[in-house]
């Protein structure tokens, strides 16, 4: 009787959750795709795997269908039509603008920069415009469809895992579940600036790139996105500038240019590499009758740190091209992080015994009890694969787990920093960070922990990184976070939030995992920040002695529950 409870229980959940995928993003399905995902809900629920089989199959070849409508859409559209779906572009006549249908659950950014891309043809009015988007909107939401039933029809365990990870990025990269501020992608932006100008001497866009021009990318950001909020709240039909000359007001030209997306041929192949790589994050400029156009506007607004890092590396010597990314994430650590813990980048870790062959740690703190050390892995795009599931694959889930064992394990036989005498505390901790662009999905251990070694590790977009150790005040604190962020998702949580966890664990809600069957799937309260959410900013207060305190309180105060609380 037990047991058939908890296949009602299941079975009723399963329907719950898979209702709500539908009802925010898969509701713009065509038709048939529509069909076929009630039926495979029906057959997942009911266990009938070879259904769900072929139901992968039949959306798979839906999607392609609705993929072929777009290209020949693109084919027909002007790139300059891309500037009809961004409120500000087309900046004398304000009223004339209509958001386009599906613009409030997926990226208009994104679509507008796929017709400045990929447009080919001559019609550019707004009705085409809005034609075009809601061909995209259909097209991405039957892709969904389709990842969705890809990453569940069953196959061998390990291969279900590895799969499921990535496509569950990929969903995650399109329907963008993560917490972004405002704040946190002007600090990063800034110490990018102080980067450059402290590496002048190898990194050779710092003629271009320093701490002035980063702070006014910073304020630029600001003061165009209070203007078009003004404009629109007072029923202005017009601004001073395009939303895009403000955002690049005094910007060089010379950054501009390293910027801006090339113009791409129109395939289905060609569509999909480029959704799935972070082409549109790194190239967020699109060149529409010779002026700069901001089309990948919440690209540069919530996560330009991406663009930059990557500036920076391809401005960097081939040997060195990863220091920016952990000089940063060092010093974002020691600016944001728990207090006593002091952080550095570039330590090498030598075998008392011999001081051959150290290892090269990216970023290191030292706090009374504990070490933290941390793997740092940006993303290199291949020439050959832009994909970031490929690059995930081969970077982080293969390299970074496996060398960040390899450190921990060396720091716990004896390995300590050369050149130093201080005594360092026995026990250590290790946690992986990535670029910003990987955010929306927890990585579990069971997913990236090194099959060869018991160490168990947490993977941190650089940004997820930052809002988490913002409101951390202790080494003690990091430490049971980084366990916390792991144990988590081994125990079956799902949640793809860095800000639903964080919210979780200083509610120390993590007791109560503990106790559920293996094998559940466990879902924190999912929050989303309000309107002015994303506008909080901890800089204002720093300097009182429990800013931290507060920084959570505001968190608290404007964060919404889209999911009922626990019983």
């Amino acid at each position: 009787m037990t047991n058939d409870k908890t296949v009602q229980i299941d079975e009723e959940m399963l329907r719950k959750m898979f209702d709500r995928v539908f009802h925010t993003h898969l509701r713009y399905a065509t038709g048939r795709a529509k069909v076929i995902w009630r039926n495979f809900v029906d057959a997942f629920c009911k266990r009938e795997h070879q259904k769900v089989e072929t139901l992968k199959h039949e959306i798979e070849d839906c999607a392609h269908d609705s993929l072929q409508i777009l290209c020949t859409a693109l084919e027909e559209i002007d790139p300059r039509a891309s500037l009809e779906l961004l409120l500000g572009e087309c900046h004398d006549r304000l009223h004339c603008y209509n958001p386009p249908r599906g613009g409030e659950t997926f990226s208009i950014a994104r679509g507008a920069w796929l017709i400045g891309v990929f447009g080919n043809g001559n019609n550019a009015t707004q009705y085409e415009a809005l034609k075009v988007f809601n061909k995209y909107v259909r097209w991405l939401a039957t892709h969904l469809m389709w990842l969705h039933i890809s990453s569940i029809a069953s196959e061998d365990d390990d291969a279900r895992i590895i799969r499921k990870a990535v496509k569950q990025l990929e969903i995650n990269r399109l329907v963008e579940p993560e917490t972004r501020m405002m704040w946190i992608t002007a600090e990063i932006t800034k110490e990018i600036g102080k980067w450059v100008e402290a590496n002048s001497d190898s990194c050779s866009i710092s003629d271009h790139l320093n701490s002035t021009i980063a702070e006014q990318i910073n304020r630029n950001a600001t003061r165009a996105t209070n203007a078009l909020k003004e404009a629109v709240v007072k029923g202005a039909n017009s601004l001073p500038k395009a939303f895009s000359e403000m955002l690049l007001n005094a910007v060089p030209n010379e950054i501009l240019q390293k910027l801006t997306a090339t113009h791409r041929s129109i395939s289905p192949a060609n569509i999909q590499d480029v959704l799935n790589s972070d082409l549109p994050t790194f190239f967020p400029l699109v060149e529409i009758d010779d002026k700069y156009r901001v089309l990948g506007r919440s690209a540069w607004l919530m996560q330009r740190e991406d663009a930059l890092l990557q500036l920076c590396m391809q401005a960097s010597p081939q040997h060195s091209r990863g220091k920016v990314f952990e000089d940063v994430t060092a010093a974002l650590l020691q600016k944001w992080g728990p207090a006593d813990i002091d952080w550095r980048s570039s330590v090498s870790l030598v075998d008392p015994r011999s001081s051959k062959n150290p290892d090269d740690i990216d970023v290191f703190g030292s706090a009374t009890q504990t070490v933290f050390i941390g793997e740092c892995k940006a993303n290199r795009l291949s020439v050959n694969n832009s994909s970031v599931a490929a690059n995930f694959d081969a970077v982080v889930l293969t390299k970074a787990t496996s060398q960040l064992a390899t450190r921990t394990t060396h720091w716990k036989s004896g390995w300590r920093p050369s050149n130093s005498d201080k005594a360092f505390a026995d026990k250590v901790a290790g946690f992986i960070t990535t670029f910003s662009s990987y955010g929306g999905l927890l990585w579990s251990s069971t997913e990236i922990g090194d099959k060869n070694s018991s160490v168990k590790f947490g993977i941190f977009p650089l940004h997820s990184l930052v809002l988490a150790i913002s409101a951390l005040k202790t080494p003690d604190q990091l430490g049971s976070y980084l366990e916390f962020r792991v144990n988590s998702t081994v125990l079956g949580v799902n949640n793809f939030d860095e800000l639903e966890y964080m919210l979780s664990f200083l509610s120390k809600r993590d007791d109560r995992i503990k106790v559920v069957q293996d094998g559940a799937t466990i879902l924190f309260r999912q929050y989303e920040l309000d309107d002015s959410g994303m506008w909080i900013d901890p800089r204002i207060y720093r300097d009182k002695k429990n800013w931290k305190d507060e920084f959570v309180l505001d968190l608290w105060g404007h964060t919404e529950p889209i999911t009922p609380p626990a019983e």
